[in-house]
């Protein structure tokens, strides 16, 4: 999972976090956006509860949507990291 703050448009390296943190984030109900970036195969098959689920091809087509809902924080799933990343520096450039 990458964690990135979307008030900040520097190219910082992303935050990665495991699972007890962001469940300590919800526990804490902390304002943050979670947006699984896999396949719609490896969401069927498991995902976090809550989250947005915009494989990442289809990214570009919810940006604004995303942009009008998310607050300081959003969290972003894939299976290794790659494509989160990906999907970081797609947000960052259109903050």
């Amino acid at each position: 999972m990458t964690s990135s703050n979307e008030a900040s448009t520097t190219e910082s390296a992303p935050q990665s976090i495991d699972a007890a943190t962001l469940t300590a984030w919800e526990d804490n109900h902390d304002d943050r956006m979670v947006i699984d970036v896999r396949s719609g195969a490896e969401f069927d098959s498991m995902h976090i509860m809550g989250a947005y689920h915009v494989p990442l091809a289809m990214l570009s087509e919810h940006t604004e949507e995303f942009a009008a809902k998310m607050g300081a924080s959003v969290v972003l799933v894939c299976q290794s990291g790659n494509r989160a990343e990906q999907a970081r520096k797609y947000l960052n450039a259109k903050a």
